[in-house]
């Protein structure tokens, strides 16, 4: 175990970090080990930062569900696109502007702001406010069927940390 401030993690979450900030620094510097050393201590500032903003939990990854919530994402992501790049070139689209409020499921961290992140990328919403209870969202039209995506999309969320929802 290390300690962070007063925060203490198993060195296993250290050392993943770790590896993954070295590669991406790899790849920033196009494997460039000039400055090695400036690239030493921003891959352990940045690790001992990551670790202090957002520890690391308990969760039960589930691969499975990441790799078919991908497609769902990039679906969504160009549905989204598509919807936006729909209403610049049609003006006269009629929307009815609205801020919903999301009731979450979900337990605070992680999978609550992946879920915000996620929302924002589906067409005619953006996450305006994530507290403990609940998600603001805005939409362009008031679409009877928000609560439903709604739903789905957090028992989407929650299967990829392995979470029972309630």
């Amino acid at each position: 175990m290390n300690t962070i401030g007063k925060h203490t993690y198993p060195l296993k979450g250290f050392f993943l970090r770790l590896i993954s900030f070295i590669i991406a620094w790899w790849a920033f510097t196009e494997s460039d080990g000039r400055d090695a050393y400036v690239g030493a201590v921003v891959v352990l500032l940045a690790t001992l930062i990551s670790l202090y903003i957002l520890p690391p939990h308990a969760w039960k990854w589930n691969v499975r569900a990441w790799f078919a919530f991908i497609p769902y994402f990039l679906g969504q992501s160009f549905l989204g696109g598509l919807d936006v790049a729909r209403r610049a070139f049609q003006p006269r689209l009629p929307i009815q502007p609205e801020i919903k409020q999301y009731p979450l499921r979900l337990p605070p961290g992680l999978p609550a702001v992946v879920l915000a992140w996620t929302v924002s990328l589906l067409p005619g919403t953006a996450s305006i406010e994530l507290n403990g209870k609940e998600l603001l969202v805005h939409v362009l039209n008031d679409d009877a069927t928000f609560h439903n995506t709604m739903r789905q999309l957090e028992e989407r969320v929650a299967r990829l940390f392995g979470i029972s929802l309630t």
